[in-house]
């Protein structure tokens, strides 16, 4: 499990990379293939206490790069 200052670390890197990432995949389908992984790599790095804050920073990135938080994604071919 990574430390919170590690991860902060990735989160920054995400947010950092958000208008690249939209840029390369203006399709929502491509977008969201290559954001989920990113994502569950930050997330699969957190420990139980941390995944909480980290999703709702992950979310707050989101919303900040004028990207609708997805609700219950059907499953794709990622």
């Amino acid at each position: 499990m990574a430390t919170m200052q590690e991860l902060e670390a990735k989160l920054a890197l995400l947010d950092q990379q958000m208008d690249q990432l939209i840029k390369d995949h203006p399709d929502d389908g491509d977008f969201w293939c290559a954001f989920a992984g990113i994502a569950d790599d930050i997330g699969d790095a957190a420990d139980a206490e941390q995944y909480d804050v980290v999703q709702a920073q992950i979310d707050a990135i989101l919303k900040k790069h004028g990207m609708a938080v997805p609700g219950d994604l059907p499953p794709s071919d990622c």
